[in-house]
């Protein structure tokens, strides 16, 4: 049996391997198209399996019966325009419980614009939908309603729920019954100062963090023969330290947590909540911190540590019945990289994915039962025969002195920076900034290089990935040192005759957009031109919206104090410096980003026209901040392209 499987696997494999021959760039419609499914999710039993599937312009929802041997749709539901599912996780063999989301507006101390959520349960059998909620007796209902607390692995009727209907910031604990809309039985009330609760394997509610008087971090856990709460917020209120509750363990009063407490980066620990101390080392990387864990959905035994270096890498603890055939499957496809995403309760059937960074793969469903697998249409079927550009890892020193850590992506035909002389490039800085770039495919740097553009991304300092310290170094350095990193980069690619200093461009989304922003700003003879997409551009304006969002003042604490710091905020708010720009500028946002506000965008628009600086603005009609859909997708790929082809003579 494993002989005719691992020949199966070598079938495929070789069927998607890219080839060089008879190359032509594909069209923007290839690239902006939605991946053919995301989000693959086995269930419980084996028997079904869920996707979010491309229609088009969006995605459909389908619960697939896996067990009959081909790929019979049994239930769908479409997205649109105006709603999306944010989420999906199977409950036990037959329901699916997921969340509805949708943009609305509400009034808080201003009418903000708001992302609402809506927690919905699909029976398999009978392919029906039913709303957990009941309509409130307010004006609105539950904003909110999808905070899982715990699945309840053990209970396959219910799950527990966080909200409040009275104070978001004090949410309550609810039993809801996923068979039938009716009231919620309330399992734990919500307490001051704790904005999210946590669960251990039992479904027993034993974790609650936040802040206190929304300044400084709140930290509380129950033992669990005890009926007190703990203060622990000494261990989260700490500057320059990390101690962050990732999960419950398998052992009664031991807690998974990410510390640097014995130095940089981030590992993994044992901590022991009722003496308040460390216990065993997990896991530690030499670089890079901890990602994330796996654990068994109803013993909590650890099962893997997720780390990302270059691309996400995985240790094993251990091992579930298909793994041996998955590690077979791994060994046959070479360079590509396979990712566990979805695994059986009994570890028979799996979901895997296939990609590397110049292929954004496919899906393969794994039945360990039979010995057989089913591969999934490509994820981009237009380019899965075209020829992509290579990612290179790499780094830079800045001019203090730290190592940026950088990734290239070359044109088709470029093998190595050997190969590179002096053409142009696309410099792309990451969002977030509490983020980090990955050697992963992208749709949109993919797209770039497919039109002979270099591209480079870095992981300016402030970014997330290499310990505690490189990310502190990006405190209130909008505009400053964290844009002084991608200024280096430029100048680094410039001194070693890789890019064309006369044909240099900056583009990027929110953060990146903001760096795009300043950086022809800052450096206005550096860039040709600059591309944001949902970028900020005004910091003051930002600061003073913070309290319309919970916690809002806690987390914008990394910009500045909008009075104390309010010279500085000013000096790095492109709005507020539009005089100051040389070179055209492309600004494009979502009329519905409930992230970032249009509104940092138009406010820009006219600053630029206010002084008679070359510029487009592009609004996307429903747009969000994630480029959800393809039209809106299509429409950023052939603006920037007609854009850079112009202002960089490409």
């Amino acid at each position: 049996m494993r002989r005719v499987f691992v020949t199966l696997i070598l079938v495929i494999v070789v069927a998607l391997l890219p080839t060089a021959e008879g190359f032509a760039a594909p069209p923007a419609e290839a690239f902006a198209r939605l991946p053919s499914f995301s989000d693959l999710a086995i269930s419980p039993g084996g028997k079904y399996f869920v996707a979010r599937v491309n229609t088009g312009n969006g995605y459909s929802i389908k619960i697939f019966n896996f067990e009959s041997g081909g790929l019979e749709v049994i239930y769908s539901i479409n997205e649109d325009d105006d709603l999306s599912i944010a989420w999906f996780e199977w409950v036990s063999d037959t329901t699916l419980v997921a969340s509805i989301a949708f943009s609305s507006k509400r009034r808080a101390r201003v009418i903000v614009q708001t992302q609402e959520r809506r927690l919905i349960s699909i029976d398999a059998t009978t392919s029906t939908a039913i709303p957990l909620f009941r309509d409130h007796r307010d004006e609105f209902p539950v904003q909110i309603q999808d905070r899982v607390v715990s699945f309840l692995s053990d209970d396959p009727d219910h799950i527990l729920v966080q909200y409040s209907t009275s104070d978001p910031k004090s949410p309550n604990v609810y039993q809801v019954d996923v068979r039938k809309t009716k009231s919620h039985k309330r399992v734990l009330r919500g307490r001051g100062g704790v904005y999210h609760w946590m669960a251990d394997a039992e479904g027993d509610v034993r974790l609650g963090s936040g802040l206190k008087k929304e300044k400084t971090p709140y930290l509380t856990i129950r033992p669990k023969a005890e009926k007190k709460w703990k203060d622990f917020s000494h261990r989260v209120n700490t500057e320059n330290s990390t101690f962050q509750p990732i999960s419950f363990s398998n052992y009664p009063d031991k807690i998974y947590v990410r510390s640097n407490h014995e130095g940089d980066p981030l590992g993994l620990y044992l901590f022991d909540i009722v003496t308040d101390e460390f216990g065993e080392l997990i896991y530690k990387h030499a670089s890079v911190d901890i990602s994330s864990v796996q654990q068994d959905e109803n013993t909590a035994e650890l099962l893997s540590v997720n780390f990302v270096d270059d691309d996400v890498e995985t240790v094993r603890f251990a091992e579930r019945p298909i793994q041996e055939r998955i590690i077979a499957f791994q060994q046959q496809v070479g360079e590509y990289d396979v990712s566990t995403r979805s695994v059986s309760k009994d570890g028979n059937f799996a979901v895997l994915k296939l990609s590397s960074e110049a292929d954004a793969g496919a899906y393969y469903l794994f039945n360990g039962r039979d010995n057989k697998v089913v591969s999934l249409p490509p994820q981009y079927p237009d380019l899965a025969d075209g020829y992509l550009g290579r990612t290179l890892a790499s780094e830079y020193e800045a001019r203090d002195g730290l190592m940026i850590p950088a990734y290239i992506t070359l044109p088709p035909g470029y093998e190595s920076m050997e190969d590179v002389d002096n053409i142009p490039f696309i410099i792309h800085p990451h969002g977030g900034p509490g983020a980090r770039d990955f050697m992963r495919f992208s749709f949109d740097v993919q797209f770039l290089v497919s039109r002979g553009y270099g591209v480079l991304q870095m992981n300016y300092r402030g970014s997330t990935g290499y310990g505690q310290a490189f990310k502190d170094a990006g405190k209130r350095e909008w505009g400053q040192a964290m844009q002084d990193d991608i200024t280096d980069g430029v100048e680094w690619l410039v001194a070693n005759n890789y890019a064309d200093p006369n044909r240099v461009a900056i583009v990027g989304g929110s953060y990146g957009g903001y760096a795009a922003l300043m950086g022809v700003v800052k450096t206005p003879d550096l860039y040709q031109c600059a591309v944001s997409f949902a970028g900020v551009t005004d910091l003051p304006d930002l600061l003073a919206r913070k309290n319309n969002y919970i916690g809002g003042r806690y987390r914008t604490r990394f910009i500045g104090d909008l009075w104390k710091d309010r010279k500085m905020l000013a000096a790095n708010s492109p709005a507020r410096r539009a005089i100051e720009i040389k070179v055209p500028v492309l600004l494009m946002h979502g009329s519905d980003d409930t992230v970032v506000d249009i509104r940092q965008s138009t406010d820009m628009a006219k600053q630029l026209k206010k002084y008679a600086k070359r510029h487009r603005f592009v609004e996307f009609e429903k747009g969000d901040h994630h480029l959800s859909l393809f039209k809106n997708r299509l429409r950023y790929l052939t603006e920037m392209d007609t854009f850079l082809t112009t202002c960089l003579n490409n």
